[in-house]
């Protein structure tokens, strides 16, 4: 299984996010998955690719052509991929990948994440959406969902379709290995 990963461009500031970083590398390692990222070498990015990498699996990265130096576009992988755009990025990252995963990031991992929330609530795919809510990071998300349903934008059926998960064990019961 190909899973997306988003995630930090940086470390951000807090060391468990590195930790959780590699314990997710470990997770899909053991469970045989393939990594679908943004195809940089930097941050929180470059940790996971590389982790991997070690483990002998295969690493997919999409990389807008304006990003290539400021996210230094990582060449030792399998395969990387330039686009023109960060549409056509998030297109193909959801295209490649049978499941996404958002783990503590910026603006860019919320962004990516909640789009294919968006996408699987039109019926645009069925694969899981996950977010990682290590040390309660995506709680404020998680809240205004439920104003969204307070307020008649969304329902308690889409909100059961989002994974809101606290550790790997979680992980395993909604990603099963393919073979």
């Amino acid at each position: 299984m190909k899973i997306a990963v988003y995630l930090g461009s940086t470390l951000g500031n807090d060391p468990s996010f590195e930790v959780l970083t590699r314990d997710l590398g470990a997770w899909m390692l053991k469970h045989d998955h393939d990594l679908v990222y943004g195809g940089g070498s930097v941050g929180l990015m470059d940790i996971l690719a590389n982790t991997i990498l070690e483990g002998k699996r295969n690493v997919y990265g999409i990389i807008v052509s304006f990003l290539k130096d400021l996210e230094l576009a990582k060449t030792d992988i399998t395969h990387l991929e330039e686009v023109d755009t960060m549409q056509l990025r998030k297109l193909r990252m959801t295209e490649e990948a049978d499941a996404f995963i958002a783990l503590p990031g910026g603006p860019g991992t919320l962004e990516e994440i909640v789009e294919v929330i968006s996408l699987a609530r039109v019926h645009q795919h069925d694969k899981p959406c996950i977010l990682l809510n290590h040390r309660g990071y995506y709680e404020p998300l998680k809240a205004q969902y439920q104003m969204m349903i307070e307020h008649g934008f969304y329902t308690e059926a889409e909100l059961r379709s989002i994974h809101f998960i606290d550790n790997l064990d979680d992980l395993s019961l909604i990603i099963r290995n393919e073979d």
